[in-house]
């Protein structure tokens, strides 16, 4: 069986005025044939800003899970991976199996007073439980 590695490949618009030697376009591309070479299927999402009160006033989300109200989220839109069978069950949401993985290629902001990057893990399926279980809590060191 095939490896299958979801690549991320994020392009923030600072991109453009960035002077990185090393974070070019043909050095993202260079590695992205790297893997397919490799046997991994590389597959391409986005970034974009995400308002949590919007869905709860549109009855999406039972709360704002204490949401920052002053403070911009951006959340990834990945592609289902070739061999998932589930929808995901928001846009913002993803499946990952155990031979997925994320790739996230990107910069920091310049410097700012607070920033960070947090993976939420939305939803679980048991096998006991009929139903998907909403979990929303991080996965990462805090």
């Amino acid at each position: 069986m095939k490896h299958l590695l979801t690549l991320l490949f994020v392009v923030l618009s600072v991109i453009v005025y960035c002077n990185d030697p090393y974070f070019t376009e043909e050095n993202v591309n260079t590695f992205i044939e790297r893997l397919g070479s490799e046997g991994f299927i590389v597959q391409q999402g986005t970034f974009n800003s995400f308002d949590m009160p919007d869905l709860f006033s549109n009855y999406i989300t039972p709360s704002c899970y204490g949401n920052n109200s002053n403070t911009p989220y951006c959340v990834y839109y990945m592609p289902p991976a070739p061999s998932q069978t589930a929808k995901n069950t928001f846009p913002f949401t993803f499946r990952l199996m155990e031979d997925v993985a994320v790739v996230f290629l990107g910069w920091t902001p310049p410097e700012v007073k607070y920033f960070s990057y947090e993976t939420l893990l939305m939803f679980r399926y048991l096998p006991y439980v009929e139903g998907p279980v909403r979990i929303f809590g991080g996965v990462g060191d805090m």
